[in-house]
């Protein structure tokens, strides 16, 4: 159904730009139904070379946003998030890791550990990319999965304008089925490394 109802913005020329799990929700009768499309955009709203690159949510980022693109296909975009979301579905259910007490002040961490009894744990989806500290971060585990680009497979890259601000080191490509236990050898690509990634790609 997710994939079905982003065919169907595309095919009537919208972009959503933001698709992430929280983005999709269940209906009563049982329907995946796509919402928040406070960042669509319909084809040729933005002009080129002034699209905004400050769209999606953290793991489900395409590349070309991390390295501030503003010369991007938002079909594209969409592509990506929907296929890093749909990854989780075969992903291994991790207990959630708790927060460090470097990352919490004191009035936090006081909270935390004394004002409120500890929730109990539950297990989570761990999601394909790792977007949550930063976008270098996020960049870095996309290479891992996705192998380190070159001039070779993604000659876009060198245009980016913060890619040359980063040095990665050369990761190769690594098999999905290592990073998603519950995929079957012939579930396909999920969508992932397929149009985005590549800036302009259409």
């Amino acid at each position: 159904m997710c994939i079905m109802a982003v065919d169907y913005i595309h095919a009537h020329g919208v972009a959503h730009r933001d698709l992430n799990p929280n983005n999709v929700v269940i209906s009563d009768s049982g329907r995946a139904v796509l919402i928040d499309f406070g960042i669509a955009i319909e084809k040729e709203d933005e002009p080129v070379g002034e699209m905004h690159h400050e769209v999606g949510t953290g793991s489900y980022r395409a590349p070309e946003l991390v390295f501030a693109s503003r010369n991007y296909d938002p079909f594209a975009l969409d592509l990506w998030a929907l296929g890093a979301t749909l990854s989780e579905f075969f992903a291994a259910l991790e207990l959630p890791v708790p927060p460090s007490p470097d990352s919490e002040d004191e009035f936090e961490r006081y909270y935390r550990q004394c004002a409120t009894p500890p929730p109990e744990p539950t297990l989570q989806r761990k999601t394909l990319f790792d977007g949550g500290a930063s976008d270098f971060l996020l960049a870095a585990s996309i290479f891992r999965v996705l192998g380190t680009p070159t001039s070779e497979t993604w000659p876009e890259s060198a245009s980016l304008p913060n890619f040359a601000r980063f040095t990665f080191a050369p990761f190769p490509p690594t098999p999905l089925a290592s990073h998603l236990p519950h995929l079957e050898t012939d579930a396909g690509h999920l969508g992932v490394g397929t149009d985005a990634g590549k800036d302009g790609a259409g």
